[in-house]
């Protein structure tokens, strides 16, 4: 504010803390700056001195009183309880969500996340993600019980723990399949990717939260009377079954596939 009330002098600062609590001087970081931070201050009363002076040696100075209050956080902080929970799969991708902490404990704190897959079912290769964020995720695709801890830390070091479970439950689908005859290639002539072939299988429901973890894709070989992987073919789920190449492109023409989803 001195700064900008002065117009284009320029100006010279000093800060100095004068008065403080016994044996405990603030440190201060720019003390020949407009603005500066203040840092080890602890409870108590603190005065801070202010100089400013011109080239022409005019100068000014003012005192300002920083009373420094005792922290008033001496406990762990509340944890907001996560309650046991049931997702159905293939439905795998699991928000959790520690936010409402915030509210519980007192604003402008520190709070520190800590998310903890205690236990899994066997086989299982979950994985938590931004364990350390006040949102994690995980996504599972075995069936199960599965245990998580929350810690919760303030920036004083005390915490606060709370564990739940998920249980997962096995997907309806698992161990059947279903086979879509004659589904049709398209040749596109695509100027950025180049020409491509593609299919869709138009079937939202059933391809819901499907992925390559728990669904395989076999195309029927007339050659061969057998079925086989999508070897050549990239693939993904869209509210349907999007399969597409960039070879033999002319055999595709025209043609009409035989597809089988087998559900994991």
């Amino acid at each position: 504010a001195t700064v900008s009330s002065n117009g284009k002098r320029t100006l010279y600062f000093l800060w100095t803390n004068t008065t403080y609590p016994p044996g405990q001087p603030a440190v201060i970081v720019d003390p020949s700056k407009a603005s500066t931070l203040v840092e080890k201050l602890t409870a108590g009363s603190y005065q801070f001195n202010l100089k400013v002076w011109d080239a022409a040696g005019n100068q000014a100075s003012e005192n300002f009183q920083v009373a420094v209050l005792q922290d008033s956080v001496q406990s762990a902080p509340k944890i907001n309880a996560i309650g046991d929970m049931e997702v159905q799969l293939p439905s795998s991708t699991i928000l959790l969500d520690g936010i409402e902490n915030y509210r519980l404990n007192p604003a402008g704190r520190d709070l520190f996340f800590l998310w903890t897959l205690i236990s899994s079912p066997a086989n299982s290769n979950a994985v938590l993600s931004n364990a350390t964020s006040e949102k994690a995720g995980i996504d599972i695709v075995t069936p199960g019980r599965y245990t998580f801890s929350l810690k919760l830390t303030n920036e004083i070091g005390l915490s606060s723990i709370d564990t739940f479970n998920i249980v997962a439950l096995s997907d309806p689908l698992s161990g059947t399949e279903k086979i879509y005859d004659s589904v049709a290639w398209f040749v596109v002539q695509d100027d950025d990717w180049g020409p491509y072939a593609y299919l869709f299988i138009n079937d939202p429901i059933l391809t819901q939260n499907r992925n390559a973890g728990n669904t395989s894709i076999e195309i029927w070989d007339d050659d061969k009377k057998q079925w086989l992987p999508p070897t050549g073919f990239d693939y993904y789920f869209d509210n349907g079954l999007y399969l597409f190449t960039y070879e033999n492109l002319q055999l595709l023409q025209g043609k009409k596939a035989r597809v089988r989803l087998k559900f994991l």
